[in-house]
């Protein structure tokens, strides 16, 4: 199968493989917590007899529920400790630094075995990070990790910027080829609190962009919040200042879908035969409502970045066990790099974003007719 353009860079030699909540609503919980039926966690002392990974007690803070990615990492991640006979206590870190600290206080107080979490950012993984080791807890960052040189730990480093800089070319080429006369002006909806976000996504967009077209121009850059009313919310405002737009990038699914929506309420956001009469959109998390935007032909929202729950949380997991196994230490400052998958209308099908979801977000097969059938498309 084609996922996409899937530009997996992995560092094998420490574990196999690794962006925004079937997890708990915040006040932690274990197995319950994740959607799509994960089992109850295997019996620990089978799993330790049989040489296994079992008989741990795991925190996982995740960054904020609400998102279907959260969702399937969540997911994902339970389904793995599980099989290893293993619990997971899950929080909705909500987004918030404060929050996580408290929630990181809970565990260990509960006294977990080891942590992963997707710190709210840079500035709060060093207190976390700096918290648990120092509490004897093992912890596993995702995104973001600590700044300051003498707190380190195993750190899983999702490398966005290749596929961002691909789709950035991809959407330059595309402007360029149905509207040659008409000058690129790029909007993008941010996540500026977040440098992963704006370094690997939003301005690795614009690169590619400019890679294809150095004249083209960035006009707009706002805080959308990584949130669908926020996004909605500034879209407004980039219309009314800059409705010269024509290249616009939501850096997540509900970033982009809540500009499209405020796009599509004055008439634009649209598409005649898959080529958008007023703007080119592209967007990041590779979700089942995106696809229906995607592969609709009079929908301008055409291109994006795919996140990769199933990897993502199997890198993780296995990261931490790898600690907890004592293969690495708790404070060594080691990397391991993922990245994303790229999808868009013209290089993919309906059925290829299907399997993408089935295998990656835990949908039933069905999405693809369904599309069909609410679009009217074959």
């Amino acid at each position: 199968m084609k996922k996409g353009r899937i530009v997996f860079s992995i560092l094998l030699a420490i574990v196999m493989v690794v962006s925004f909540a079937a997890c708990s609503s915040g006040g932690g919980s274990s197995s319950d917590a994740a959607q799509a039926g994960s089992s109850a966690a295997a019996p620990a002392d089978d799993a330790a007899a049989e040489g296994g990974n079992g008989g741990y007690t795991i925190g996982r803070i995740a960054y904020q529920m609400g998102h279907a990615y959260h969702v399937a990492d969540c997911k994902f991640f339970e389904e793995y400790a599980n099989a290893d006979g293993n619990e997971v206590i899950f929080y909705d870190g909500n987004a918030d630094g404060q929050t996580m600290l408290e929630q990181a206080e809970d565990l260990i107080s509960k006294g977990v075995d080891g942590v992963v979490m997707q710190p709210a950012d840079q500035g709060v993984a060093n207190t976390l990070v700096q918290n648990l080791q120092d509490a004897g807890i093992p912890v596993v960052t995702f995104v973001n990790k600590p700044t300051e040189p003498s707190i380190t730990n195993p750190h899983v480093e999702l490398n966005e910027y290749p596929a961002a800089f691909e789709m950035g070319q991809l959407a330059a080429t595309k402007w360029k080829e149905w509207y040659p006369d008409k000058p690129i002006k790029v909007g993008i909806f941010d996540l500026p609190s977040v440098q992963q976000v704006h370094e690997q996504r939003a301005m690795a967009f614009m690169d590619g962009i400019l890679d294809i077209d150095p004249e083209a121009e960035l006009v707009s850059i706002l805080d959308g919040g990584g949130d669908t009313e926020k996004s909605y919310a500034a879209a407004q405002d980039m219309l009314q200042s800059h409705p010269e737009v024509n290249i616009v990038f939501g850096i997540n699914a509900t970033s982009c879908l809540g500009a499209l929506a405020a796009f599509e309420e004055v008439g634009r956001g649209t598409a005649t035969d898959a080529i958008p009469d007023t703007e080119l959109f592209a967007s990041c998390d590779g979700t089942d409502a995106e696809g229906m935007k995607i592969f609709n032909p009079n929908s301008s929202l055409k291109m994006t970045m795919g996140l990769v729950p199933s990897t993502f949380a199997r890198t993780q997991y296995d990261t931490l066990m790898d600690i907890l196994t004592g293969k690495i230490e708790m404070t060594d400052d080691v990397s391991v790099p993922v990245t994303d998958g790229l999808f868009d209308y013209w290089s993919n099908t309906l059925d290829e974003y299907e399997e993408w979801l089935v295998d990656e977000y835990g949908m039933e097969p069905g999405y693809a007719d369904n599309v069909r059938k609410e679009l009217g498309i074959e």
